[in-house]
């Protein structure tokens, strides 16, 4: 199994709402502990608040973009919140991201993973209840300007076939 070479590009609108509304149908049917549904989704529209943006730190590629230059353009932002005093709350929203950002790919649509330096404030401009964290900021739009390439692990290197019987130990990581 090979590698594959990535591209993160510059996000530049596009998203239209039909689109938007099948990706957040999907992301709420993610699986949690005892449907539970541990988290909360905040669609966030453009112009986008500085505070967003303030040692801002794209959480996907090992590239050094700033984040601002990477998703500023972006159609539309989704902050994915996870309940603090929950068990497990926290990895259950990352499981949201994830489902968004797949569900936003099988549409055309790029997507760029990142946390905010000062999350706090952040809550706060969502008038967010004490009770839930911040996940990450999940950032969609279509694919503008190239601005690097990375490469992405090797498959064989996620992927583990067991068989019954098979007593070798996982690969270090």
């Amino acid at each position: 199994m090979n590698s594959s070479t990535r591209t993160l590009y510059r996000l530049e609108g596009g998203v239209d709402n039909k689109a938007l509304r099948e990706i957040l149908e999907e992301a709420n049917r993610t699986p949690s502990m005892a449907a539970l549904a541990p988290w909360a989704l905040v669609v966030i529209e453009p112009p986008y608040p500085d505070v967003v943006f303030e040692d801002a730190v794209e959480t996907v590629t090992p590239l050094e973009v700033p984040v601002s230059r990477i998703v500023g353009g972006a159609g539309v932002m989704v902050a994915v919140l996870g309940e603090k005093n929950r068990p497990g709350a926290l990895e259950a929203a990352w499981g949201v991201v994830s489902v968004i950002c797949a569900s936003a790919h099988s549409h055309g649509i790029e997507s760029v993973v990142f946390n905010p330096g000062n999350e706090a404030a952040v809550l706060d401009l969502f008038k967010s209840p004490s009770w839930y964290r911040l996940a990450g900021i999940v950032a969609l739009g279509k694919p503008g300007e190239a601005l690097g390439t990375y490469q992405a692990k090797p498959l064989d290197t996620c992927v583990i076939v067991h068989k019954r019987g098979d007593n070798h130990p996982l690969p270090p990581a």
